[in-house]
């Protein structure tokens, strides 16, 4: 079966908005796929290398061809997994594993090592002095998986995403890194038939951890019939990676969590997202829901349009407050050097 292919007239990446029987959205669960692989002793039978790959690889490596400056494709066995420690990593650490993963495509599942130059991972900072803690943090964070034990019970699967990586010392704009994805993670990459396709520039335009996570949860589901997430306060702490101790009830994790990342991603993404809960007695929360709908026309020009702005300002309007936009500093900036008898400067 060939690479899927975008429909005719599509423009920019829509942030996982896609019919699910054409786009990957059908889910299945990384029991069945690493199961595939440490089931049983079946490895002998099936080594890894002749199994299947799966519709999100595939996806990969038709984004990488058409869109490779704008769309990155990642499992949703990843997506899904759980943090081990119980603590997301931060933004910086996010942003730097979706690179990887857009970087490395289609390919993503194969062994061996990847490569890129560092200065295609810093994003808008001028240096790659931030990098190497990013890189520290990712390959120190370990993920939870479901999966099928060797007897056959019910296990998790715990593992790091990236196995090694080897780095230029000289920090120049040749300077290049060489990774390889853990095997675990690469076979749960090759055999993923879901996955989420998000756009670039909104995944690291997000300045909150959890901002990242919700926007990737709502990418994965939001091309399907049912583009919902369930669970109770505890699981959405999991899901979230919120620390164990930080914020003790629902309230506080709406505050400082749910309510800051709705914002950001309603923002920034061309899907909207909301919450609601479901209570019981005493007004004791037993449900949280998070939903996640395409944005109209209207709501996806604005959202191209806010992310072609500067990050300065964002946050209040974010928050309703008056900022200016780009073309309005540009504007002042050009009359100041009128009136100071210089020429206006050069456009952004």
């Amino acid at each position: 079966m060939g690479c899927p292919s975008r429909p005719m007239g599509c423009g920019p990446p829509t942030d996982g908005v896609r019919t699910p029987d054409r786009w990957g959205a059908r889910s299945t669960t990384l029991s069945i796929v690493v199961g595939r692989v440490y089931d049983l002793g079946m490895t002998k039978l099936f080594p890894a290398e002749n199994l299947p790959v799966g519709r999100t690889m595939r996806a990969a490596h038709q984004a990488a061809r058409t869109l490779p400056n704008d769309e990155v494709v990642k499992a949703g066995e990843l997506i899904e997994a759980r943090f081990a420690k119980g603590s997301s990593p931060s933004a910086a650490a996010r942003k730097m594993l979706a690179l990887l993963i857009q970087t490395a495509a289609g390919d993503a599942w194969k062994p061996g090592p990847h490569s890129v130059l560092k200065r295609g991972l810093r994003g808008s900072h001028n240096s790659n002095d931030r990098l190497s803690d990013a890189f520290d943090e990712l390959q120190g964070t370990l993920l939870r998986i479901g999966t099928i034990a060797p007897d056959g019970r019910a296990a998790a699967l715990v593992a790091p995403v990236v196995a090694y990586r080897i780095e230029h010392l000289e920090e120049d704009d040749k300077a290049r890194v060489w990774w390889e994805f853990s095997e675990p993670a690469r076979r749960a990459m090759q055999g993923s038939d879901h996955y989420a396709a998000m756009n670039r520039a909104a995944l690291l335009a997000f300045e909150s951890r959890y901002s990242v996570t919700l926007y990737e949860r709502g990418a994965l589901l939001v091309g399907r019939r049912d583009a919902r997430w369930r669970g109770t306060v505890e699981e959405l702490r999991e899901v979230m990676g919120v620390p164990t101790g930080r914020y003790r009830d629902w309230g506080d994790i709406r505050r400082k969590v749910v309510e800051p990342a709705c914002a950001e991603v309603n923002q920034l993404a061309n899907f909207a997202c909301g919450w609601k809960v479901e209570q019981g007695p005493r007004n004791k929360v037993l449900a949280v829901e998070l939903w996640f709908r395409p944005k109209d026309q209207a709501g996806r020009t604005a959202t191209a349009r806010e992310l072609d702005e500067t990050r300065d300002g964002r946050k209040a309007r974010r928050d309703g407050q008056a900022a200016p936009t780009r073309l309005q500093t540009d504007l002042v900036d050009a009359l100041a050097a009128l009136k100071n008898g210089g020429p206006p400067p050069a456009a952004k």
